[in-house]
């Protein structure tokens, strides 16, 4: 049937076309009889001032405010249908409210946080989702990262992020958009917490959109037919939605003597779904969605529920949605899936969706990503031994040239150099020389393809960088030849590189995550911070890559260990990244950090936490911050790289 569609991208930023993430009224559900054990906060906003108006977040949020309540939650539901000017103009108060409500609630051992509504990713901020009034107040919307860190100090044991948003990259030509700031929602701890774990199920991977389709007005051909939507879906939210109603066997599990589904299987079913929907709606994009399930294999939103318990519960709304895909297989791995399997071959845990018994043909089909995985690893390997004429630290650029270098510091050039990696593959380099004092130092390297990065010159170390065209894919330090810190890399050899590279490409991906949670759960003695204990304190690289990976998940005690002993033991000068995420979640703090290399955030990840830890930047960085490209490690486009070069040499930076 040649069906006839209207697509939006759910916020797109394209010419005068832009839209944004938006947010939520208040409606207070009716008090539990006795204290519960679940809880959710479920916002759908369909209109953001100056954005397409969208017309799924509502009936969808309804929907699923219906199956959480069925399943003995407590469901505080936000949404935009009924509200006054003044309302729509502080979405954010009453949000706030139902936060702290539920984070007061001692018997609470479970959160699922929905949001449905317009959304954008920036390379500083990552997720925003906006209130109706986001972009004449900055404070209307919810800054996701500060909302995921702050909720990792509450006391509730798993938490599910749910973020039916945009992820596309905001209009950089306007200012409304660049000042959004958000609120993370919970207030700050006073005191510690247990352990806490979120899964995280979002609509797109960053940098995508997420979509809303109009689907034909024969229930025989749509999946979703609700007269209160006008007959339009969100593809993500109906995939959800279509789980929990009537999901195949494959899909079921039995914890705590119930059928339901895990978050592990939802996991691998959206992944497996989401395209298939899209093609049924005639919608040919890429709509792979970005989920990471750190939690135990018992852990689950719902179990199944008939669709007329929904209809009813939702006033009439003719809803009438899909059974689960019954022919439901792991036909082809995912990215995710690949990463999993290459992460278990260097004895590293990560965790993994769960789906049907693997084919012989999906086995086959893993063995060739795996292969091209290895080959993209070996195109971000160093060069073994670069020639540095004894001095005592270096930079190493692979893929392009430096045009200039803003340093505090002496430095030299030495020349294009040909080498070979630890696996003895050829390798071209352009090598400098530096000599930076124990405190180390602070540079800004402008590229020749337009680009240009950050970086911190640690004495006794080379920084060996790979251009791409969005700036530096990797940072990869290693020591400089010959010194203490040289013949311990030599001990762990290749399987140093290979875990830096790997992680490098899974970041790339925002795949990820230490996933300490999973060892423990699946019974492993080795967890991640055992098999790397001693690679990420001698390799500064693998120690910031792991200090993002515990601070994602909260485990502070790590982070702190990390910076510790790399400044302590190792005598590498105080990296800013690693400073940064052994602080405190202070967000009213507004303070700079000092004493610390280089003068911002090295890895991009970086720049989402300063608000949470409260930590300002200067104003020459903060002029420089539009031009911010999505680049795994700090990186600018021209203009922002001139601001900084500028900066250093006039003294206002070091």
């Amino acid at each position: 049937m040649n069906l006839s569609i209207y697509m939006m991208r759910r916020r797109a930023f394209l010419g005068t076309g832009s839209a944004f993430l938006s947010t939520l009224p208040y409606l207070a559900s009716a008090a539990p009889p006795s204290p519960r054990t679940h809880a959710a906060l479920v916002i759908g906003i369909s209109k953001t001032e100056k954005l397409p108006t969208l017309r799924s977040p509502v009936p969808q949020a309804h929907m699923l405010s219906a199956l959480l309540e069925r399943e003995g939650y407590d469901v505080r539901l936000h949404v935009d249908e009924v509200l006054s000017d003044a309302e729509r103009a502080n979405m954010v108060w009453p949000i706030k409210q139902s936060a702290w409500d539920i984070a007061a609630k001692d018997s609470l051992t479970q959160l699922v946080i929905f949001f449905s509504g317009h959304g954008f990713w920036s390379p500083e901020k990552e997720d925003v989702w906006l209130l109706p009034n986001a972009l004449r107040d900055p404070d209307q919307a919810i800054h996701v990262k500060s909302l995921e860190q702050l909720a990792l100090n509450s006391r509730i044991r798993n938490i599910v992020f749910i973020g039916d948003a945009c992820r596309s990259l905001p209009d950089r030509s306007d200012d409304a958009q660049a000042r959004v700031r958000g609120s993370g929602l919970f207030r700050s701890p006073n005191v510690p917490s247990a352990d806490v774990i979120i899964d995280r199920f979002f609509a797109a991977k960053s940098t995508k959109p997420a979509y809303e389709v109009e689907v034909p007005a024969d229930p025989a051909a749509s999946p979703l037919i609700t007269k209160a939507s006008d007959k339009y879906e969100s593809l993500f939210t109906q995939a959800i939605l279509g789980a929990f109603t009537d999901p195949p066997d494959t899909l079921l599990s039995a914890v705590d003597g119930r059928q339901v589904i895990t978050n592990r299987k939802l996991w691998g079913y959206l992944e497996d779904q989401m395209p298939l929907i899209a093609k049924d709606r005639q919608l040919y994009e890429n709509v792979a969605p970005f989920i990471r399930v750190p939690s135990r294999d018992t852990v689950y939103i719902a179990g199944p529920h008939s669709l007329d318990s929904l209809a009813d519960a939702t006033a009439g709304m003719q809803i009438q949605l899909p059974s689960a895909d019954p022919g439901f297989n792991a036909r082809e791995p995912s990215r995710t899936q690949v990463f999993v399997e290459a992460f278990a071959r260097q004895n590293v845990p990560f965790a993994a969706p769960k789906g049907p018994d693997r084919t012989a043909e999906f086995d086959a089909n893993l063995q060739e990503r795996l292969f091209d995985l290895r080959a993209q690893q070996s195109r971000i390997t160093p060069m073994r031994d670069p020639p540095l004429s004894n001095a005592p630290a270096g930079i190493a650029i692979y893929g392009g040239k430096i045009t200039d270098i803003g340093t505090t510091v002496e430095f030299g050039y030495v020349g294009i150099t040909d080498g070979e990696t630890v696996e003895g593959t050829p390798v071209t380099a352009e090598i400098f020389v530096a000599d930076p004092s124990d405190e180390g130092a602070s540079a800004v390297l402008s590229f020749d393809n337009g680009t240009g990065c950050v970086l911190a010159l640690l004495r006794g170390y080379v920084a060996h960088v790979f251009v791409t065209d969005q700036g530096a894919g990797m940072i990869a330090y290693e020591p400089v030849p010959g010194s203490d810190a040289w013949y311990e890399f030599q001990d762990f050899g290749q399987r140093r590189g290979d875990l830096r590279a790997l992680v490098t490409l899974a970041l790339k991906d925002g795949l990820f995550g230490v996933d300490d949670s999973f060892a423990r759960a699946a019974g492993d003695g080795q967890t991640f911070a055992d098999q790397v204990r001693f690679l990420k304190f001698s390799d500064p690289t693998l120690g910031i890559y792991a200090a993002y990976g515990y601070a994602q998940d909260g485990i502070q005690s790590e982070v702190r260990e990390i910076e510790e002993i790399q400044s302590g033991r190792n005598q590498i000068a105080p990296i800013f990244d690693n400073v940064l995420l052994a602080l405190n979640n202070v967000p009213e703090r507004e303070e700079f950090l000092e004493n610390v290399v280089p003068f911002c955030p090295m890895l991009r990840n970086g720049w989402s936490y300063l608000p949470v830890k409260g930590v300002a930047m200067p104003e020459p960085v903060q002029a420089a911050l539009r031009y911010l490209t999505p680049a795994v490690w700090t990186s600018f486009t021209e203009p922002g790289v001139a601001i900084l070069l500028d900066a250093v040499r006039s003294g206002a930076l070091r």
